[in-house]
């Protein structure tokens, strides 16, 4: 997807990452995205948020209760109609 979007250069996928060098990777990063369709509540929302990330998360994010608006964006649950 994100080579499809040519912003592959720009995005690195960790995988599984340990416990000791999290903190590094969430102050490394520029901005945190959770984009699930479902999650109970997102502890790593509110890690990326303590790192002093902008968070980008779906409605679905239980952890968006924790969020202010100022600094969070909302994504719509439903999919854009694609143009014809």
């Amino acid at each position: 997807m994100a080579a499809d979007a040519g912003i592959s250069s720009n995005i690195i996928f960790t995988g599984p990452v340990s416990r000791e060098k999290l903190a590094n990777i969430y102050l490394a990063g520029d901005i945190y995205m959770m984009l699930s369709k479902f999650d109970t509540f997102g502890m790593v929302v509110l890690e990326a948020m303590a790192a002093g990330l902008p968070v980008i998360i779906s409605r679905n994010v239980g952890a968006k209760t924790w969020c202010v608006k100022a600094s969070m964006d909302l994504l719509s649950t439903t999919r854009p109609k694609p143009h014809t």
